[in-house]
């Protein structure tokens, strides 16, 4: 095969994973009518470029097996972007004010934490939600409107097809992670969640509030074909007046 053809395929494989729509770039408004819409069109896109990026790894290496692997390490990338992308836009987030700061005086310091974070997960294709309850005082009372970013990071594991067509979970550099002389793999009863490597899938929203302790509920759509084998962390951080705190719970979709 010549450079020029090669170099095309690669270039056509990395579009088909990275291209992703949820806007329409005239109105800016969205394209779709609802998650499942843009997760279908989207996840389509990352099909046809892990596809084609399994053939060209197949071509460079002259192993079938190789470009399988990479196939399948790159359709799951694809998913869980495009969730990213389309999350982000029918994603809702409700921020509500618990108590007002010290009935309008002044704090020593600015300061903000997260008190509590508490996740509850359905089945993969039904709504992920969240209820967070976090403290931010200002030092200066006269601060009421404050611009707070609540971002909502779903931490996925890192899973890859071994040699032997297997699954498991890998580090940083691709090797299997065994702990105890057993390699962890999806499934596994007791799974140490804290030791799997998990790559962040972000969701940014921006809010106004007032200083006090604010309760701060979500509402994340999720997809069938996210598997429910697994650990999933779910981070809220929150930045505000120069500061920002953060809080993880770990879950598992349900599996019935």
């Amino acid at each position: 095969m010549g450079h020029g053809l090669t170099r095309w395929i690669c270039g056509a494989s990395i579009a088909g994973l990275l291209a992703g729509c949820t806007h329409n770039p005239a109105t800016n408004k969205p394209m779709f009518d609802n998650f499942n819409q843009c997760m279908a069109a989207n996840t389509a896109g990352s099909i046809v470029g892990s596809v084609l990026l399994g053939g060209v790894t197949t071509v460079l290496t002259g192993k079938k097996a190789a470009g399988v692997g990479v196939g399948i390490a790159a359709a799951s990338a694809g998913i869980w972007l495009s969730w990213q992308r389309c999350a982000a836009v029918y994603q809702k987030v409700e921020n509500t004010e618990v108590k007002p700061q010290n009935n309008g005086k002044k704090a020593a310091i600015n300061k903000l934490t997260i008190d509590t974070l508490d996740v509850v997960a359905g089945k993969p294709g039904e709504e992920l939600r969240r209820t967070m309850r976090y403290t931010l005082t200002s030092a200066d009372s006269t601060q009421q409107d404050i611009p707070v970013k609540e971002t909502t990071v779903l931490q996925v594991p890192r899973v890859a097809s071994l040699a032997d067509n297997s699954t498991a979970f890998v580090d940083q550099q691709g090797k299997p992670l065994v702990v105890a002389g057993k390699t962890l793999r999806p499934g596994q009863t007791n799974l140490p969640a804290d030791q799997l490597v998990y790559d962040d899938f972000a969701l940014p929203a921006d809010v106004t509030i007032r200083p006090g302790i604010r309760k701060s509920d979500g509402q994340l759509p999720t997809d069938p074909k996210m598997p429910a084998d697994r650990p999933y962390r779910l981070k809220m951080v929150v930045a505000g007046l120069g500061m920002s705190a953060d809080k993880t719970q770990t879950f598992y979709f349900r599996q019935k």
